[in-house]
This record gives C-alpha cells, structure tokens and sequence, in this order.
C-alpha cells in the first residue's frame, strides 16, 4: 500500500471513530490535532469542520491551554483563534512560568510563539508597574502650599488608584483601565488646591500608559496573525467522487 493511500485510510478509520463515538462526546485533544492536521493535509473538509468545531468549544471551556491552541491555530490557518488565544495568555492569572516550561505545551509551540507571548507579557507588567509611580503634582503658578499638595496626592493615589490596579481582575483589564482613569478625572480631592488638581489630573489622564494594555495585545495579535487555509477539494465538488468524504458527521 503507498503511502498515499495508507493516510487516506488512516483518515477514513478516524472519521468512522468519530461517528462511532458519537457527536456529542468530546474527543481527545491529541485527537482533535490530529484530525485537524490531516484534514489540512489531505484536504477533508468533514474531518476539519468536525475537529475545530469541537477544538473550539474545549478551548472555550477551558479544556485546552490557550498557547496550544495558538500554536495550532497559526500552524493550520486558523486566524479566528488568534486573537482569543492571545487575549487569554494576556490575562494576569496566566502567568507565563506557569506553562513556559511544560513539556506538554511546548512540544506544539515554535520559538518565534512562545518569544512573542514572553515580550507581550513583560511589556503589559512594565506598562502597569508604570501606572503605580505617583505622578508628580502640578502645581498652579500661585501655589504656596506645595507640600501640603503632595502629601494629599501622594495619599489619595495610594489609598483610590494604586489599590485598583493592584486587584486587577482577569478579563477585560483594558477596560477596568479605563475606568479607573475615569474615576480619577472626575476625583474630588479634599484638601488639595483645586487649580493645582485641575492640573495634575489635565496630565494624568494624557497618559499613554492607560491604553497600553489593548495596544501592546494587538499588536501581538497583529505579530501572530495568520492567513486563513480552510480545505476545499479541488476539482469535482461530488463527495462521491472520493472515498473519505462520503463518510459524513452527521
């Protein structure tokens, strides 16, 4: 038997297994690769639709480590999987030595993946370490109350702004930013001289840092991105014309 034909059986006992186990049941994440892999390969768009479709929901439900599915997704043309994957590996919970070293997760990622998370994580932890500095008062130009300013500011920052960005929760962190920046633009600072505040906060919230969280996850999203393959038989569109697609999912 050549080896063209040994994998086109090869792909039909996969489908057959599949439908054996029935739709509904999840398959094996070693599974769902493989048969994402030889559906790009051999060009089975079945065993493709029927692979991501169930890769995808694992992914969602968290079953499947979000850099696996990067790696897959930019290995077979997925881009619909890029963004999401990244977003996830963005979240502060999902720090990078919890996986960077595990054998089961590196084994799919290529060098250039796994640098490209590596800088966008240090990247947002310097971008919110920056965001924790108190930023210096300005003072209007008849202030004699200088220090009394700073030592108002200096506490108000620690005790309403350093707080928040410390507790941080996982998801949406661009905009939990955001509105913290909010907040503090419209902030009532007692004790502080109100032209000198008007000032200090005119400033603060012309901070790029604010943004940075989105802009530095797009652009490793737009790093990472990659043109879409999707299978499509070439030639007759007749699945009976070729013995692997007449066995449908159904």
């Amino acid at each position: 038997m050549s080896a063209n034909a040994y994998l086109r059986v090869h792909c039909r006992c996969l489908l057959i297994t599949y439908r054996i186990q029935r739709y509904n049941l999840n398959p094996s994440q070693q599974g769902l690769v493989a048969g994402i892999r030889l559906a790009q390969m051999w060009n089975v768009p079945c065993l493709f639709r029927y692979s991501l479709d169930h890769f995808k929901r694992q992914f969602h439900a968290g079953n499947i480590h979000p850099a696996i599915v990067l790696a897959i997704a930019r290995e077979n043309g997925i881009p619909s999987l890029v963004k999401p994957t990244v977003e996830a590996l963005a979240e502060p919970a999902m720090t990078l030595s919890s996986w960077c070293s595990e054998v089961d997760v590196l084994r799919y990622l290529q060098v250039e993946e796994v640098s490209a998370i590596a800088r966008m994580k240090e990247r947002l932890y310097l971008a919110r370490l920056a965001i924790l500095d108190i930023p210096p008062v300005v003072h209007a130009s008849d202030c004699n109350e200088a220090n009394k300013c700073v030592i108002i500011w200096t506490n108000y920052w620690h005790t309403k702004v350093g707080k928040r960005i410390r507790k941080l929760e996982d998801g949406a962190v661009s905009n939990q930013l955001c509105f913290i920046r909010s907040d503090i633009i419209r902030a009532e600072v007692p004790g502080i001289r109100q032209p000198c505040l008007d000032k200090t906060i005119d400033v603060v919230g012309k901070y790029s840092c604010w943004y940075a969280d989105r802009q530095i996850i797009d652009g490793t999203i737009a790093y990472l991105m990659v043109t879409e393959r999707i299978p499509d038989w070439c030639g007759s569109s007749s699945n009976d014309d070729n013995p692997i697609a007449t066995t449908m999912i159904t």
